[in-house]
């Protein structure tokens, strides 16, 4: 489908923008999830026009 995002539904990024909630996405591994907390530019950022 163009346009669809197949990790999360319309309405949870609808919620992420609307809140401007800082969110990640990232590699559900712990290695990944233990860079991702000390710190480390892992995943994609989502961002929003302002």
């Amino acid at each position: 489908m163009a346009g669809g995002y197949d990790l999360m539904d319309i309405v949870a990024l609808k919620v992420i923008e609307r809140s401007k909630i800082k969110t990640k996405i990232i590699k559900a591994d712990i290695k990944t999830i233990e860079s991702a907390m000390n710190g480390q530019r892992v995943g994609t950022e989502i961002v929003f026009a302002k």
